[in-house]
């Protein structure tokens, strides 16, 4: 099979509309690869590795980590007609960057904050068995919701978040619920980063 992820001659070709997702996965991945040494996010790595290898055949269902690969490529659509090696200013600390170290600036930014949601979420995925919950089908059960219901108002979700929020609790992925919604995968994406900093902005008051 064909490694996607080697072709980083894209680098040296301007920025337009058939390069720029290309150049979005080779940023992401090379983001996330400094990233894992200092935020444990190996697992993120691998999947959008794994994503970008195999995106192209048919029944694949890309993983969340290829959120960051579409991050990436709106990153540089404000960045049409150039080259990643050109510099351009950033608004938040007036300094010059070329695109490229911009970009990266970016992506490290959204990775640090997916690494502190981390830090307050589990994934069932992380379970041993011994601590898997035990369940009695021949019994009834009756969930207590109070403590969910009390984050839903605190979280004051939108239409679209809370759309998207009930999307994910089934199990279906960004790729999937854009097709679905008929949105633009970064709709999406847009609508679960706010969710996440609306979570840690009251995370410590639960």
């Amino acid at each position: 099979m064909k490694n996607n992820r080697k072709g980083y001659e894209v680098f040296e070709e301007i920025i337009s509309p058939d390069n720029v997702m290309r150049m979005g996965e080779l940023l992401a991945l090379q983001s996330l690869k400094f990233m894992c040494q200092h935020k444990y996010l190996h697992r993120m790595y691998a999947n959008l590795a794994r994503d970008i290898d195999y995106k192209d055949i048919p029944g694949y269902v890309l993983t969340d980590s290829y959120d960051l690969a579409q991050s990436a490529a709106l990153f540089l659509l404000d960045y049409m007609g150039k080259s990643i090696y050109d510099t351009c200013l950033d608004k938040k600390s007036n300094k010059v960057f070329t695109i490229k170290r911009l970009c990266y600036k970016h992506l490290c930014h959204l990775l640090y904050e997916e690494w502190k949601l981390k830090r307050y979420t589990g994934s069932i995925e992380d379970l041993n068995k011994s601590e898997e919950p035990y369940t009695e089908f021949e019994q009834e059960y009756k969930g207590d919701y109070t403590k969910y219901d009390k984050i839903m108002r605190k979280l004051k979700l939108n239409k679209g978040e809370k759309e998207t929020l009930n999307c994910y609790m089934q199990g279906i992925g960004f790729v999937q619920q854009a097709n679905m919604l008929s949105l633009n995968p970064s709709t999406i994406w847009r609508r679960r980063k706010s969710m996440q900093n609306k979570y840690l902005n009251i995370v410590h008051t639960l």
